[in-house]
């Protein structure tokens, strides 16, 4: 849980395409998802402006980046001092770079909350799949 004046990535994962299982595999250059469960503190979120969520996917057995995805969006200020919770679902399209069939894949990204002239970050990685 981040504190009243922070933003964090809680959990990321990547998922079935529009679904919420994670995958332990996936079929090579095939469109899936990835589930950032985001929470941003009571305090943080009554200034709140937007958020840039980058996601990539690494393929760990041959050490490049087969896919890269930037979601943006606005968030709205909530005057009560309470947290905001939110899924950041990012599509992940096919034709991703080329991986062979055994390749360790494996999602990470980073949470940007702009909140005026200030900025809040948080990373993740999520648990490793392998191409099939």
């Amino acid at each position: 849980m981040p504190s009243d004046n922070d933003a964090n990535i809680k959990l990321l994962s990547a998922v079935d395409l529009n679904q919420n299982f994670t995958i332990d595999d996936i079929a090579n250059k095939a469109t899936f998802d990835v589930l950032a469960d985001v929470e941003i503190g009571a305090d943080l979120n009554q200034v709140v402006d937007s958020f840039d969520l980058h996601v990539a996917i690494r393929n760990l057995t041959k050490s490049e980046t087969v896919a890269t995805v930037t979601k943006t969006g606005t968030l709205t200020p909530d005057p009560t001092p309470k947290a905001f919770l939110n899924a950041e679902r990012v599509n992940i399209p096919a034709n991703w770079a080329p991986a062979d069939v055994g390749d360790v894949l494996q999602a990470v990204a980073s949470y940007i909350v702009t909140a005026g002239a200030n900025k809040d970050f948080s990373t993740a990685q999520s648990q490793t799949f392998v191409v099939s």
